[in-house]
């Protein structure tokens, strides 16, 4: 059980270079500073995340973490960012950049009680409007295919 506790290597980088909702916003206002638009509705957003059921979630659980085996069965990988939290953040990565129309029916297929989606869009892409890194992959790819400040702003609405 012990490892199952353990923080990654890769974990701790980003541990480190602060991980607290507060540090996210203020990450995000450094970079973009429209951001700070969202403050109000990033604090709701992150109570209401922090009041959602947890679970055991991946962390980053963008499309590009998704393969599918020959068969066609999907295979989820990269799960050193796995931790425990509002399930709904993971479907929130999944669908980062979609449409809205198209979001929302794989939504209403994951099933479930979605009243916490809109905030854990939120949440999660304030954290990558705020991520500092040089790696255009980081994220699962998605710091070069999603406009973080789009999914923001969509999801505050």
């Amino acid at each position: 059980m012990a490892s199952a506790t353990r923080i990654t290597t890769v974990n701790r980088s980003w541990i480190a270079a602060g991980t607290s909702y507060g540090e996210q916003l203020e990450r995000a206002v450094a970079r973009d500073p429209r951001a700070a638009a969202l403050a109000e509705d990033y604090r709701e957003a992150v109570a209401v995340v922090q009041a959602a059921p947890r679970t055991v979630i991946h962390g980053e659980a963008f499309p590009s973490n998704v393969l599918v085996t020959p068969e066609g069965e999907p295979c989820v990988v990269d799960w050193e960012t796995a931790g425990h939290g509002c399930g709904l953040t993971d479907l929130a990565a999944l669908t980062a950049g979609w449409a809205p129309a198209a979001a929302w029916r794989i939504a209403a297929a994951y099933g479930g009680d979605l009243a916490a989606l809109p905030a854990a869009r939120l949440v999660v892409a304030v954290r990558w409007l705020g991520e500092r890194t040089a790696h255009e992959d980081a994220g699962g790819g998605q710091g070069k295919h999603t406009d973080w400040w789009a999914e923001a702003a969509g999801a505050k609405r």
